[in-house]
This record gives structure tokens, sequence and C-alpha cells, in this order.
């Protein structure tokens, strides 16, 4: 997945980076640069797919589906953004599909553990 990123935006980043000076960038900017590329980007996928290897899909899939409602809950506590109806009801109707994507899943497993045991 970031070697596509890298293919896909590096014609962007070269006509970019004919008009800017990069000897302008410090040491710490380009540390930040690789940080992020490596850390955040690759390692994090790594992670992700370690992780989905060790659930189920719809355990991965309700925790991913968090990640929205976390975002928006967190912006505003910590940059003091403002929450607007839309974002209610996006929230709300995030809520509503893990509340039926949980409902499905235990229902699955239920019919599973039952035909184990007869």
């Amino acid at each position: 997945m970031s070697i596509f990123g890298l293919i896909m935006f590096l014609p962007f980043s070269i006509y970019e980076a004919k008009d800017f000076d990069l000897s302008s960038v410090g040491i710490g900017d380009w540390l930040n640069i690789l940080y992020f590329g490596v850390v955040v980007t690759v390692l994090a996928f790594l992670l992700m797919y370690q992780g989905l290897s060790k659930v189920s899909a719809s355990s991965a899939g309700v925790l991913t589906s968090v990640l929205p409602l976390s975002s928006v809950i967190l912006s505003f506590f910590i940059l003091k953004e403002q929450l607007s109806l839309t974002h209610l009801l996006g929230m709300f109707f995030v809520l509503i599909a893990i509340f039926f994507i949980s409902k499905d899943s235990s229902d699955e497993e239920l019919e599973t553990k039952s035909s184990i045991s007869q």
C-alpha cells in the first residue's frame, strides 16, 4: 500500500520539488518526515495486519468503525472543535451500524456453538 502511494504521488512530488529550496529544510524536519513515513505508515500497517490475523473480521470491523467516533470526540475535547448536527447524526449512524454488526456476529457465534455441541 505504501509503495502504491509512493508511485501515485511521486510525479506530483517531483513537480513541486522543482521550485522548492530543499536546503532550507533542516535535519529535524527530515527526521520528522522519515518518522511519519516509516513508523506512522509502514509500522501501523504491519501492526494492523498482524492484529487482523489474531481477531475475527467482525471484531476488527467494529474497532475500525470506532475510529471516526473517537476522532470527533477527541477533537471536541482536545482541540475545542465545535460539534454540529451533522457530526452528531453521523456518530449516531456509526453507533447503529456497530450495534447491527455486533448483533449479527453474536448471532453467528451462537449458531456455530450450538451446531458444534450437537
